[in-house]
């Protein structure tokens, strides 16, 4: 794994195969700083519902099991693939772009 902050400060990180397989075992990747954490979920959908349903008691306990109950969930494709995230803002998912 890379990771590096550029002159603008984007924080990127850069993953290998082994690291997305790390990653769809339920398992986080942070940076060393700890400013950047990722994670895998077959249903952003869902879990992105769930973390906007808990935003206001979200504990790391909860988030966990938020976590271990998307990684049950199967592989959900809401539409065509779009490559920006998606970023939880005033209690609605929107794509990151908009």
């Amino acid at each position: 794994m890379l990771y590096f902050t550029t002159r603008e400060g984007i924080h990127m990180l850069v993953l290998t195969e082994d690291h997305i397989d790390y990653l769809k075992k339920g398992e986080m990747i942070k940076s060393p700083n700890n400013r950047v954490c990722v994670f895998y979920t077959p249903d952003d959908q869902w879990l992105g519902e769930k973390l906007i349903e808990n935003m206001n008691n979200l504990t790391p306990e909860l988030f966990d099991k938020l976590m271990a109950e998307s990684q049950k969930r199967p592989v959900k494709r809401a539409g065509p693939f779009h490559p920006t995230m998606q970023i939880i803002k005033e209690g609605k998912l929107v794509k990151g772009d908009e």
